[in-house]
């Protein structure tokens, strides 16, 4: 997911880290809602391919943080301005555009989400990844920045995560 709201670009598999520093003692990192709290255990850099207009671009996060416990990967969008990034949303997509004006991802919205288009044989790992656990629809609530139901309810409809029934 494309995040305004993360402060660093998380990313749960470890599988998905090209470098890799283990931290000697896993760090409480502070998520959305107050019983958001996950553990940090690594930090490296990620590479993945974004598509924009069927041609692959390859990209590499630096400075990425390791946290099983979270849903989904967060792309940063303060981290990519912080590297000189434009990064712009309408209604349905946001872009990340490069100093040459270049787009090197693409997100399409999905009710107030903005999910990263990727190249099809990346994706599934990162799909399998983010359902790996059923949680309540409150934890999506507060692990979302606290989006409307609606949202949710789409996402869980077209199987993106799951919801544990109670």
């Amino acid at each position: 997911m494309l995040d305004s709201g993360a402060s660093d670009h998380c990313f749960t598999d470890r599988a998905l880290f090209t470098t890799y520093t283990l931290l000697s003692q896993a760090t409480p990192g502070l998520g959305a809602g107050r019983d958001s709290i996950f553990q940090i255990v690594g930090r490296g850099s990620v590479k993945f391919e974004s598509v924009i207009d069927g041609e692959v671009k390859k990209i590499t996060l630096n400075n990425v943080l390791h946290i099983p416990g979270l849903r989904s990967n967060l792309i940063s969008v303060s981290k990519l301005s912080e590297k000189g990034a434009n990064v712009s949303f309408n209604n349905r997509f946001a872009f990340v555009t490069v100093k040459n004006g270049i787009n090197i991802i693409t997100a399409t919205c999905l009710g107030q989400l903005y999910v990263v288009d990727m190249n099809k044989g990346l994706a599934s790992t990162f799909i399998t990844q983010a359902k790996k656990t059923a949680v309540s629809f409150d934890t999506w609530h507060c692990r979302l920045g606290h989006v409307g139901a609606d949202s949710i309810k789409e996402l869980i409809t077209k199987k993106l995560v799951d919801e544990e029934k109670m």
